[in-house]
């Protein structure tokens, strides 16, 4: 929505916790960034420290866990089915 922002997004849901989806994410931001010239921001254009970002790992850590508790296993073909 704003011409100099890359923005992100992980469907927690619908990625396999096992693939390390934030992980991989994190690692393609820092290269974008790289690349690109930019920096990792949040929505309101705050710098995100790697504390910033192991903080909300841990957070989508406990989602991922609550959904397979739930018997929704994240990028399951019944996640798929209810996250569409």
């Amino acid at each position: 929505d704003l011409p100099d922002r890359l923005s992100l997004l992980l469907d927690v849901p619908r990625a396999p916790a096992s693939e390390q989806p934030w992980d991989r994410m994190v690692e393609c931001a820092r290269r974008c960034a790289e690349v690109l010239g930019g920096r990792l921001v949040d929505d309101q254009g705050r710098p995100l420290p790697d504390a910033a970002l192991a903080r909300i790992g841990g957070q989508l850590a406990e989602r991922q866990r609550s959904l397979a508790e739930a018997g929704v296993e994240p990028g399951s073909a019944l996640a798929l089915r209810v996250f569409n």
